[in-house]
């Protein structure tokens, strides 16, 4: 477990390093989320196991995730509404039993076919960061959970989808919300990305954001 959560925390400046522009070089630019194991399907293996026939999992938790069909994926819809409704009126309970079960990883399921359901996932996200959980904010950076929705960005002809909007829209919310500990770990980890994301202004305010930030920082150490 101690190894898993060491390579976990090393993962965003690793896999930051390996960021490429999509528009220049579309088979290096991909930012690192679970594999498709096949189609219809959201996967990634454990190391040193192979996941079950018909099934999901995530090598940094060991979640397995049903099959992605679409029977399936409107349960995942009831289940997301229902953690999202737990997470504003029972705070204190549900952070405890999001962060034991490592429930935050159903970002994997922005990878979904189902398009419905990787909005579902974004709605459960945004009921996430708008709380300013430290805690929250922590299990996502460490496990590197914002590289998928960056992936989503980078997908060809993803412009011209709602998925593709609604993730910029939660990243405008990060901004918004001033949640500075995301919006660092974005900028310091994901730049190269961000770069080639001209077409709207949501990453160059994040940017700028970022870079008050910092300033304000180092003026208050210096006084």
């Amino acid at each position: 477990m101690g190894q898993l959560r060491a390579g976990a925390a090393a993962a965003p400046a690793r896999e930051g390093r390996r960021l490429r522009c999509a528009r220049r070089d579309p088979a290096a630019a991909s930012v690192p989320h679970p594999p498709a194991a096949g189609p219809g399907t959201v996967s990634v293996s454990k190391p040193g196991s192979v996941p079950a026939a018909g099934s999901v999992s995530d090598a940094g938790s060991g979640i397995t995730f049903p099959i992605d069909d679409y029977q399936t994926a409107q349960l995942l819809v009831l289940i997301l509404e229902l953690l999202s409704f737990c997470v504003t009126q029972h705070k204190e309970h549900m952070r405890g039993y999001i962060l034991h079960w490592d429930l935050l990883r159903v970002v994997l399921l922005i990878n979904s076919q189902h398009t419905f359901l990787a909005l579902s996932v974004l709605h459960f996200l945004r009921k996430i960061i708008a709380l300013k959980d430290e805690l929250y904010t922590h299990s996502i950076t460490q496990g590197n959970l914002l590289a998928p929705l960056l992936q989503a960005l980078l997908d060809d002809g993803a412009t011209s989808n709602l998925l593709h909007w609604a993730v910029l829209e939660l990243f405008e919310l990060l901004r918004l919300e001033d949640c500075k500990s995301l919006v660092a770990h974005i900028i310091e980890n994901f730049c190269p990305v961000l770069e080639c994301i001209t077409y709207v202004q949501a990453f160059q305010g994040l940017e700028r954001k970022y870079e008050r930030d910092k300033h304000r920082q180092m003026q208050s150490v210096h006084r």
